[in-house]
């Protein structure tokens, strides 16, 4: 029994030592953050005759948008958004937005081949907006097998 009591003695003078270390001393020193200046954030803008590398930034916002105001764009929506900010749709393709028994697709994608015969495809769905810059395929489109029609 007394080296029970020994122990449990031993035992509550460390813990004791130990919480009292924890409160006992200087305070930590807080850190201030001086406030910075507000940097505007730079819009990147259509370059008519430029290629794709030129108006990626520029595709790539104009979708974020859309996507950030519309979580579910359908393909008709993404193209007329690319079409308003001045990307050619003669130029564009774009996958399906539902499957063939109409249900929900996992993702879209859309694509414009820019002057320098360069494509640019951005892809949206589940896993969220990602693009690429692509070399077109063999047959000269930016996608492959068979677009869905651009036909409004």
């Amino acid at each position: 029994m007394r080296r029970f009591r020994l122990v449990t003695a031993t035992v509550s003078l460390a813990v004791g030592a130990l919480l009292t270390g924890c409160t006992q001393g200087t305070p930590a020193p807080t850190e201030t953050i001086a406030p910075t200046e507000t940097t505007a954030v730079e819009i990147p803008t259509f370059v008519p005759d430029g290629g794709a590398e030129a108006n990626k930034p520029f595709f790539d916002y104009t979708l974020e948008q859309l996507i950030a105001a519309n979580p579910k764009p359908d393909r008709k929506t993404m193209v007329d958004t690319l079409v308003n900010a001045g990307f050619d749709k003669s130029r564009m393709e774009v996958t399906a937005d539902e499957t063939a028994i109409g249900l929900e697709v996992d993702f879209m994608i859309v694509a414009v081949k820019m002057p320098d015969d360069q494509c640019l495809l951005g892809q949206w769905g589940a896993r969220g907006y990602s693009s690429e810059m692509a070399a077109p395929t063999d047959s000269g489109q930016c996608l492959m097998g068979k677009p869905e029609p651009i036909d409004w």
